[in-house]
């Protein structure tokens, strides 16, 4: 399968083309699940795929480049800023495949694609503590507006990946908010109407696709077997 690293066809259009880079995602992952790197981190985490993928996608949406023209500066944004700000985790045990998920990718693109900033971005990568990026990835004060409501919803004991029990706790902010507006004695019309259900993230979509990627080729290989 011949693939185009470089994004030829998006990479430089002014305006983002979602469909383009979901594209190149996909693509690019399958030919990592599949590869000796990919397949030697399946086996100690079966559900890997979400953050790799998330790393070049959220990378080229809030950073800028892909792979080709990535550099330590914007994988240390990538990691101590849009993580943090844009993907929710339940517990510091859920950041601790990242970065080795992310190092093998990058040990394949190196193989592969014999991308000429692949050792800088792994001796980056290799010199991160990791105690300081799952820090940055709990640490309220770095999330955005919508990961600080998934957290508040957990740390109240909702399951956030329900979208009943979301829209519970959104319920129950609205609420609390109107009653203390009236409280205050403030206009309860600068509430505006109740939002509808929350939509599911691109990130969350990608977690699954891959995860039911790496499922479907494990089960391919069990049969062959």
């Amino acid at each position: 399968m011949s693939f185009d690293i470089h994004g030829k066809t998006f990479a430089n259009d002014i305006f983002y083309n979602e469909s383009a880079l979901s594209t190149y995602v996909d693509e690019l992952m399958t030919l990592f699940i599949e590869s000796p790197e990919g397949q030697a981190r399946l086996k100690i985490d079966p559900e890997m795929g979400f953050w790799a993928a998330s790393s070049i996608e959220y990378c080229h949406i809030h950073v800028g480049p892909l792979p080709p023209e990535c550099s330590p500066d914007d994988v240390e944004e990538l990691l101590f800023d849009v993580f943090p700000r844009k993907i929710s985790i339940g517990s510091a045990d859920e950041a601790k495949d990242v970065l080795p998920e992310i190092i093998a990718l990058w040990e394949y693109l190196k193989r592969a694609f014999e991308l000429p900033n692949a050792d800088r971005m792994l001796t980056y990568l290799h010199s991160i503590d990791p105690q300081r990026f799952i820090d940055a990835m709990l640490d309220p004060n770095k999330f955005g507006m919508a990961k600080s409501f998934v957290m508040s919803g957990r740390q109240a004991g909702f399951d956030m990946t329900d979208p009943d029990s979301m829209n519970q706790f959104m319920h129950i902010q609205n609420a609390a908010a109107v009653m203390n507006l009236a409280k205050d004695g403030s206009d309860l019309q600068a509430l505006g109407p109740s939002p509808g259900k929350p939509r599911v993230s691109s990130a969350s979509k990608s977690k699954r696709k891959m995860v039911k990627k790496s499922r479907k080729q494990n089960r391919r290989k069990k049969k062959k077997k």
